[in-house]
């Protein structure tokens, strides 16, 4: 996701750590000079499930909808 919302900008990274056994996709919000992590879906692989991580005080719905959908796809089920 790279996407312009309320002044800010919103941008995914794919996170893979197999090793410890989980894959993430964390959304950074970039504003005012600053970047934040403010939201992470992570695959547990222990679990099989997806959990989601709100960071941030404030976020809006969509963004959180279209990184659990990135999240779906993006990350490789083991």
């Amino acid at each position: 996701m790279d996407r312009l919302f309320a002044g800010a900008r919103y941008r995914s990274a794919l996170v893979e750590r197999p090793a410890e056994g989980w894959a993430a996709v964390e959304l950074v919000r970039d504003a005012d000079g600053r970047s934040e992590l403010v939201a992470r879906v992570t695959y547990w692989d222990a679990a099989g499930q997806f959990y989601v991580e709100v960071l941030a005080k404030d976020i809006a719905l969509s963004l959180l909808e279209a990184l659990i959908a990135e999240a779906k796809t993006a990350i490789p089920k083991r």
